[in-house]
């Protein structure tokens, strides 16, 4: 689809450390990575408020992203939890 709209793209997989260099040296013109943090914003928030008063003046990478995560799963399943991370616990599950 991209090619009837004119333009190439191409995929690369790479592992983090690598993916990270070639970002780092401007070898992509884009770059996503999923990255799941942790669910205890309370706290965390006014830790990435000040982190963001550093960062945002120096115009660093600041993530554009946030995924909405959808589970689909049998209505015999029982005590699961969508978590804001998206990692599936699966502690507590059963099948009724």
């Amino acid at each position: 689809m991209v090619r009837e709209a004119g333009f190439e793209l191409r995929i690369e997989l790479h592992e983090l450390a690598t993916a990270a260099q070639m970002m780092n040296a401007g070898d992509v013109q884009a770059f996503l990575i999923g990255w799941s943090s942790r669910v205890d914003p309370a706290e965390r928030a006014r830790h990435y408020h000040a982190a963001l008063g550093i960062a945002l003046p120096a115009r660093h990478r600041i993530g554009l992203t946030h995924a909405a995560w959808r589970f689909a799963h049998a209505a015999r399943l029982s005590g699961f939890r969508a978590i804001p991370d998206g990692i599936m616990r699966l502690e507590g599950l059963a099948l009724d």
